[in-house]
């Protein structure tokens, strides 16, 4: 089985990537794989991210993951990743933006940077871009909350989830309270 690891940027997707790496589970880093064969087609200037070419990404790395997903569960992590047609799953990281802000500060992004990623946390913007890719498969589609859970607990959820039979989709996660009791951090 092939399993998409998406979500906005500092949700943990690197770190839930590091402990399914020690629990010997194959996962691909997809920006690392995108910049090393060839499939960035830009930078974007204002957001200061490559640009990632979507379908040369799809063409390269389905041969090579299909072979492997033979065997195993293998886990493709970014935050473009739930755009891949191939995969099987998709689990998406998901953080109260209020968490999120705090995040994203730490990391020292730019202010226009951490309101454009919060604004998309808040509407789910990975969420309906995988359930328009995916014409609806809504049960293939997971929304993890992470919020309050370490990288070792987000890991679990996702194993849980996916070898449940069927995989069970949960309820959709929706921000609005954490947005109407912190709605200035959308716009700070």
């Amino acid at each position: 089985m092939i399993i998409a690891i998406s979500g906005t940027p500092g949700c943990g997707k690197t770190s839930v990537a590091k402990v399914l790496r020690k629990q010997k589970y194959s996962v691909i880093d997809l920006k690392k794989f995108a910049i090393e064969n060839g499939c960035v087609s830009g930078v974007d200037k204002k957001r200061d991210t490559r640009e990632i070419d979507v379908p040369k990404l799809n063409r390269k790395l389905e041969p090579a993951v299909s072979e492997m997903a033979k065997d195993d569960h293998i886990f493709i992590e970014g935050h473009l990743s739930h755009l891949l047609d191939f995969v099987d799953a998709v689990a998406i990281l998901r953080c109260a933006p209020s968490a999120l802000a705090a995040r994203l500060k730490n990391k020292r992004w730019r202010k226009a940077k951490v309101v454009e990623n919060l604004q998309a946390e808040a509407l789910g913007i990975i969420t309906f871009e995988a359930l328009r890719l995916r014409k609806c498969k809504g049960d293939k589609i997971f929304e993890i909350d992470v919020t309050d859970s370490s990288p070792e607990e987000t890991a679990s959820k996702i194993l849980r989830i996916i070898s449940s039979r069927p995989p069970k989709s949960g309820a959709r996660i929706s921000w609005s309270k954490d947005i109407m009791e912190n709605a200035e951090i959308l716009y700070d």
